[in-house]
């Protein structure tokens, strides 16, 4: 397990149960999850807030499962929007999120279920592979 995803299940161990806890447990145990490629990056609270809002709304509009998107959104919007964050882009087969940290305190995520689309080998037009 890579020092980010074991910092973030620490993080989410120590933070007050959310509507979203569980589920994101789950993701975090995942067993398919490349820890290895999951790493902070970094943004203001104003870009993590602009970015969650969309999401919910192309995640509405498509009808899209999602979980703690509204609640990410109401929590950044109590930070200022110049305050740094850390973040962390997690994707499994379905779900594809990010977890927002600030100050060593998980603020956050926003996870979208990857449905709607196959990856199929070869050619295919109209449903009908092309040798």
């Amino acid at each position: 397990m890579s020092n980010s995803l074991s910092y973030l299940i620490n993080l989410l161990d120590r933070r007050r149960n959310a509507l979203w806890s569980d589920e994101l447990r789950d993701v975090l145990r995942s067993p398919e999850l490349a820890a290895s490629r999951i790493s902070a990056q970094h943004c203001t609270v104003q870009f993590a807030l602009s970015q969650a809002r969309r999401r919910l709304e192309s995640s509405q509009r498509l009808r899209k499962t999602t979980f703690g998107l509204e609640s990410l959104i109401s929590d950044l919007g109590q930070l200022k929007e110049e305050d740094p964050l850390d973040y962390y882009v997690i994707s499994t087969s379905q779900y594809l999120g990010t977890c927002y940290v600030a100050a060593d305190r998980l603020v956050g995520c926003e996870f979208v279920a990857k449905t709607g689309t196959e990856t199929k080998p070869g050619l295919w037009v109209d449903g009908k592979r092309i040798s």
